[in-house]
């Protein structure tokens, strides 16, 4: 694999070739990567990665120039929880620990990059057991998204340190981000991030991993479950591996409605046809929020897709506890 730079000024376009102005790749692993802006083109919305996006939405995170404008404003607020074994330091662009963890691959990406001026970093150190998790929560304060801006996170888990991240995302905010994730040789890192930004909100993420050590094992599983009429999902899994020293890889995607047969096990045991919905839809949800590990971050999100399946009339809302006697 080619050294990576940080310098984003020597940084080179591989694996395409252009035509008339434009660059083309034959497949994804051809993508460009590099750190110049004007290596990695605006999208037009028919490639690949970018068909299924609302380019309008996403058009103000395209651009350089109003990404740096909006990030000198200061739109977003950072604060982080930091326990025990775990250290917290926001340090300038120029710190040699970014940038490390390959290049961007997309505009978001690229943009995200050259725009943001300082990095929060958070570091588990070497041979640490974190007693709960830490918490990186950004909010947003933007409403209008007159300022789109960028964000760089990079979380390093130091040799044989264990624990878990939480990347929490709330308010309203345009937001181009970097997250750098660097586990070292016998370190465990569970990394969670929670989309609970407003309604408004735009988001891109350009999450970037190096796993440090041999024999890796991933499986990238997507499971969509459509509820209501006219609701769609475009769901493209795709694994890129660049390390033959691999113990499996795989991925699978699944997209369907809630299943009629649980719905009618349930109505012929006496359950309310509401009631049934409910216990169907949540142990969907439930069997990959429990994923997590995090009672207070389950117990959340529990909460807003029981609110949300509210709202659609789905279900109804639960009655009230009687009073204790």
């Amino acid at each position: 694999m080619p050294e990576l730079k940080t310098d984003h000024s020597r940084a080179s376009l591989e694996g395409a070739h252009a035509h008339g102005g434009q660059r083309y790749v034959s497949s994804r692993a051809e993508r460009p990567t590099s750190f110049d802006p004007a290596d990695i083109p605006v999208p037009r919305g028919r490639e690949e990665e970018w068909r299924f996006t609302p380019m309008k939405r996403f058009a103000p995170l395209f651009d350089l120039e109003a990404v740096l404008a909006g990030t000198a404003v200061g739109p977003l607020a950072v604060d982080v929880d930091a326990p025990e074994g775990a250290d917290v330091e926001t340090v300038a662009r120029q710190d040699p620990r970014l940038g490390s963890v390959g290049a961007p691959v997309d505009r978001t990406g690229v943009v995200a990059w050259a725009a943001f001026d300082s990095s929060t970093v958070l570091t588990l150190r070497a041979g640490a057991g974190l007693g709960r998790a830490a918490r990186v929560t950004t909010t947003g304060n933007d409403p209008d998204l007159a300022h789109p801006a960028a964000q760089h996170l990079l979380i390093n888990a130091l040799n044989d340190a264990v624990g878990t991240v939480v990347l929490d995302h709330r308010g309203t905010a345009a937001l181009t981000q970097t997250v750098e994730v660097i586990v070292a040789d016998g370190a465990e890192l569970t990394l969670v991030t929670i989309q609970g930004w407003e309604d408004g909100a735009v988001h891109a993420s350009n999450h970037r991993v190096r796993v440090e050590g041999r024999g890796t094992d991933t499986y990238e599983l997507n499971r969509n479950l459509v509820l209501t009429e006219g609701a769609k999902a475009d769901s493209i899994p795709n694994l890129e591996i660049e390390n033959g020293n691999i113990e499996g890889a795989g991925h699978a995607s699944a997209t369907g409605r809630f299943d009629d047969e649980q719905l009618f096990y349930l109505r012929a045991r006496g359950i309310p046809e509401m009631e049934a919905r409910r216990l169907v839809v949540l142990g969907f949800f439930n069997e990959i929020v429990a994923e997590i590990r995090v009672p207070e971050v389950e117990e959340r999100l529990m909460a807003a897709i029981e609110k949300e399946l509210e709202l659609t009339g789905l279900v109804s809302a639960r009655e009230p506890a009687p009073p204790a006697l």
